[in-house]
């Protein structure tokens, strides 16, 4: 895990369970990612259903704790392992 292709390979972990997430519910995955020309960006945005229509929803793949761990403001870094 502290390879150079580790993040590559955690983020495409997390996509992939992402997917079958939406799959098993019988959505349409609809994920995408962000990046800007000076290469500020966001692994994947997840786009939502809730009460009020449809919502992107950020992801940051970065923690491999065990544990949540609020960041600040609506932001919480989950375990890859969380459901």
């Amino acid at each position: 895990m502290a390879g150079p292709m580790a993040g590559a390979i955690v983020e495409t972990a997390v996509v992939s369970e992402l997917m079958k997430a939406y799959l098993h519910r019988g959505e349409r995955p609809i994920l995408s990612f962000w990046r800007t020309a000076t290469v500020v960006e966001v692994d994947v945005l997840a786009e939502q259903a809730d009460a009020g229509g449809r919502r992107l929803v950020p992801l940051e793949v970065r923690y491999l704790g065990d544990r949540r761990l609020p960041l600040g403001d609506r932001v919480t870094a989950l375990p890859l392992a969380e459901p």
